[in-house]
């Protein structure tokens, strides 16, 4: 289970894993409360297009100088954060191409690229479960949460698609009343947390238990 960028690392994970001999096998994963760091910079008070723009241009040279593990000086990030980060971890979430490395969830990312993410999910053979929180304060007021995750679901699950993927569509849901961390959450927001999460972990020792009793019958 993962939470904010946490759902970045669970991707980027489950996307590498099937090629990846010493990645440990899963049997699903949770994903509460993803959101764009993209999307979610633009809605800081401190943001300002030239800001962004000096970073993503100071970091750009980092790159060409072959400097990607250095650190930015406070200065040039400090409208969006205080924590030290190197011109290759900002681009990843600044994703100012729509190409960064963790730009998963930006709601204007096109089916294409979609089908490069969601559209694999198949090919790991791992269930996933989305818990989008209806209230996150780091998503920006024009995202359509409830179309978003839809539109997650079809790519997902679309047949034309070269690789199909899937998603838990009955505990997978944008959580009405929710946060981004659930904190100061009404008790009513946590039990349907609670029992989403609970649902989809049943569902996956179900799968897990059916596939152990197919290999029994086939050895």
């Amino acid at each position: 289970m993962g939470h904010s960028t946490g759902c970045q690392d669970i991707f980027s994970y489950l996307l590498t894993s099937p090629s990846d001999p010493d990645h440990a096998i899963i049997e699903g994963a949770i994903l509460q409360a993803p959101v764009s760091d993209r999307e979610s910079m633009i809605i800081q008070p401190t943001f300002s297009q030239e800001s962004y723009d000096t970073s993503v241009t100071y970091a750009k040279e980092f790159l060409s100088r072959g400097q990607d593990q250095e650190i930015i000086p406070r200065s040039i990030l400090s409208w969006f954060t205080t924590v030290p980060c190197t011109p290759q971890r900002f681009l990843s979430l600044a994703s100012p191409d729509k190409n960064g490395a963790e730009d998963f969830f930006s709601s204007d990312l096109e089916d294409e690229k979609l089908r490069g993410t969601f559209g694999r999910l198949l090919s790991v053979r791992v269930p996933v479960c989305i818990l989008y929180s209806g209230e996150d304060e780091h998503v920006p007021k024009f995202v359509d949460k409830e179309g978003l995750l839809r539109r997650w679901m079809r790519i997902a699950m679309e047949d034309g698609a070269e690789q199909a993927g899937i998603i838990d569509e009955a505990h997978s849901a944008v959580i009405s009343g929710a946060n981004h961390t659930l904190d100061g959450c009404t008790e009513g927001v946590l039990q349907d947390v609670i029992r989403r999460v609970v649902g989809f972990v049943k569902m996956c020792e179900t799968i897990k238990d059916l596939n152990d009793g197919l290999q029994c019958s086939l050895s």
